[in-house]
């Protein structure tokens, strides 16, 4: 009952939710550097990227949000609190801290293709 309350809140009424700029979430697209923390009063959030094919591997509010936001690729896990919409949020936060290799490649001045050599 509770992660269906939680989607609807989420993705019912993501005008709503500016302050968490859930819109933002859309440009990752599963596409992560490195790992991913974030805390949200008592709830912890770990994000990992997974490899290509693996899909989303998280339970409860995690996995609702990163399928919302349409990661395709990612491993999650709650720690703390077990409040679905804390934990939402901190993922709202993770999400928010992943950079792509375009991000890094544009800091660096360098192109896209020389961060593997």
């Amino acid at each position: 009952m509770a992660l269906k309350v939680l989607c609807f809140i989420v993705y019912g009424s993501l005008d709503h939710f500016k302050a968490w700029n859930l819109q933002l979430i859309y440009a990752y697209c599963g596409i992560t550097l490195k790992k991913s923390e974030a805390d949200y009063g008592a709830a912890k959030v770990m994000l990992r990227p997974a490899s290509p094919g693996t899909r989303v591997i998280a339970g409860g509010a995690v996995r609702i949000v990163l399928e919302l936001a349409g990661v395709e690729n990612a491993l999650g896990k709650q720690l703390g609190s077990n409040k679905a919409l804390n934990n939402a949020r901190a993922t709202v936060v993770a999400v928010q801290k992943m950079r792509q290799f375009r991000e890094v490649a544009e800091e660096r001045g360098i192109p896209m293709e020389e961060l593997w050599k």
